[in-house]
C-alpha cells in the first residue's frame, strides 16, 4: 500500500494492537508522516519496533533509519536484520556501512603495525628503557590484535549479514 493511499483509522489501529505486523508497520508510517493522525516520531518508532520484532522487513529498515537519525545505538542491529530478511535497500546501505567500517579499521591496524615494527628495531641498553620498550611492545601487540580482529569482523560481515547482526548485538 502506498503512503498516499494510507490513512490512520480505528480499524487499522485495532489490527495493529491485535499484533498484525503489517498493520503495525502502517500505523508507524501514519504516525511518522502525519497521515490521518498528528505526526509523532516516538509513536512511529514504537510501532516500527513492534513490527520489526516480528521480522517485518520494511519495519526493520524504517526503524534503522529512525534510530540512525536519532543516534540510537541499535541502528546497526536493525539494518543487519533487514538485510538478513531480504531488504534490497538495507543490503545496499549495509554493504556501504560495512565497507566504510572496514576502511576505518584498516587505518589503526596499519598505524599499530608500523609502530610495532619500529619498536622491534630499538635496543636500549638501560634496564629501565628495556622495560619501557617491553611494555610498549605489549601495548602495541594488543592494539594490533584488536584492530586485526575488528578488521576480520568487518570483512566477514561484508559477506554475511548474519555475522554483522551478531557483531552488532555484541556492541554495548
Amino acid at each position: 500500500m502506498e503512503n498516499q493511499k494510507l490513512a490512520f483509522s480505528e480499524e487499522l489501529l485495532q489490527l495493529a494492537e491485535g499484533g498484525d505486523p503489517q498493520a503495525q508497520y502502517q500505523v508507524a508510517v501514519c504516525y511518522q508522516n502525519g497521515l490521518g493522525v498528528t505526526s509523532n516520531m516516538a509513536k512511529a518508532e514504537e510501532w516500527y519496533l513492534k513490527a520489526a520484532n516480528q521480522a517485518h522487513t520494511d519495519a526493520q529498515y524504517a526503524l534503522f533509519l529512525c534510530y540512525l537519525n536519532s543516534g540510537n545505538k541499535e541502528a546497526d542491529k536493525w539494518l543487519a536484520a533487514a538485510t538478513v530478511n531480504g531488504s534490497k535497500d538495507a543490503k545496499k546501505r549495509y554493504l556501504a556501512r560495512r565497507f566504510t567500517g572496514l576502511i576505518g579499521s584498516l587505518i589503526p591496524l596499519a598505524i599499530n603495525i608500523f609502530f610495532f615494527m619500529g619498536l622491534t628495531y630499538l635496543s636500549p641498553t638501560n634496564g629501565f628503557l628495556k622495560f619501557g620498550l617491553f611494555v610498549l611492545k605489549i601495548i602495541f601487540s594488543v592494539s594490533v590484535l584488536k584492530a586485526g580482529l575488528q578488521t576480520i569482523g568487518y570483512l566477514l560481515s561484508l559477506f554475511s549479514p548474519s555475522i554483522g547482526l551478531y557483531l552488532s548485538s555484541k556492541k554495548k
